[in-house]
């Protein structure tokens, strides 16, 4: 499993490097519009992060998370595409604190934590708006989890940089409320088990429906089928360390997100919010009985009850 961020095209790990490989790309300015090289909208972005405290001062309901993201923790992933028109990064939150097992760790990597990203797309020929979703990235494996609405930001017309600062202040504090929701869909399905070819029909599906590719489906197969992947992703010490593999919706989720890292920017986010959408649609109607061996799976949809908004 690779780290960062993955896709078709290149990828830089600080705003420097983006701004070196992208600056002679910057459209020129005109009467009507005023362009925004993607470095610029990163340190907007940035600069939006630190003056809201990404969103987290403003209401009450979001103190565990204050208590957890640090600010000052920022990790950087971007993914340009050849032609250097197309743009997709992640700017991602440590944590103050976590508990660790050195044990644990150094035989299966880091533990499966979820931190807050801000995921940001752009581009300079105008084939997608400029936006931003909060989600999650899984630390033991670098999958995104995009959950929310993409919120997109109006057109760069003339002196538009404080337009664009207003909106994306605004953003963060209405989008922090995602990370919420990723938490707690990680909480779920780490606690429902499925059958492997309920797994199988899952994946299956969201090919059928054109919702993955056929590389992408690949990739989540291939992490659905292998041992170790299963192993990164185990609730507790004994079932990491011992013999038994607890096949769940949280390690399906994964191996679908794992297939996504397949992808361009102009896709990154959008798709992932569809696939999310579709995947926790199947569940449901597995719970319904429409799938293969849906009775088995019955309990699927009262554990997801009351629990989340989709």
């Amino acid at each position: 499993m690779e780290s960062g961020v993955m896709g078709i095209g290149n990828r830089y790990d600080n705003s420097y490097q983006l701004e070196q490989a992208t600056l002679e790309h910057i459209p020129a300015e005109t009467e009507t519009y005023q362009p925004i090289g993607f470095h610029e909208l990163i340190e907007i972005v940035k600069v939006s992060a630190n003056e809201t405290n990404l969103g987290l001062g403003y209401d009450s309901s979001f103190d565990a998370i204050k208590k957890t993201v640090d600010v000052n923790d920022v990790k950087e992933n971007y993914l340009i595409s050849k032609n250097h028109k197309q743009f997709f990064g992640t700017l991602t939150y440590g944590l103050k604190e976590y508990i660790e097992d050195p044990e644990i760790e150094s035989i299966y990597g880091a533990p499966d934590i979820t931190e807050l990203t801000i995921g940001i797309r752009s581009s300079y020929d105008k084939t997608m708006s400029s936006g931003i979703a909060i989600g999650g990235r899984v630390i033991v494996c670098s999958n995104l989890m995009f959950v929310g609405d993409i919120t997109y930001m109006r057109k760069h017309t003339k002196n538009s940089i404080d337009d664009i600062i207003n909106q994306m202040d605004a953003a963060i504090r209405n989008q922090v409320q995602e990370y919420n929701t990723v938490q707690l869909l990680k909480e779920r399905l780490k606690n429902i088990n499925i059958p492997h070819k309920v797994g199988n029909y899952l994946l299956g599906n969201l090919f059928g429906n054109r919702l993955i590719n056929g590389g992408q489906l690949l990739t989540a197969s291939n992490c659905w089928n292998n041992l170790y992947y299963h192993q990164q992703f185990m609730q507790h010490c004994n079932n990491v360390l011992g013999n038994k593999i607890d096949k769940t919706l949280w390690v399906l989720y994964n191996c679908i997100t794992e297939g996504l890292k397949k992808n361009t920017p102009m896709n990154m986010m959008t798709q992932h919010k569809k696939v999310h959408d579709a995947f926790t649609e199947d569940i449901i109607d597995c719970g319904r009985g429409k799938a293969i061996d849906g009775q088995q799976v019955h309990s699927i949809i009262n554990n997801f009850k009351g629990g989340i908004a989709w």
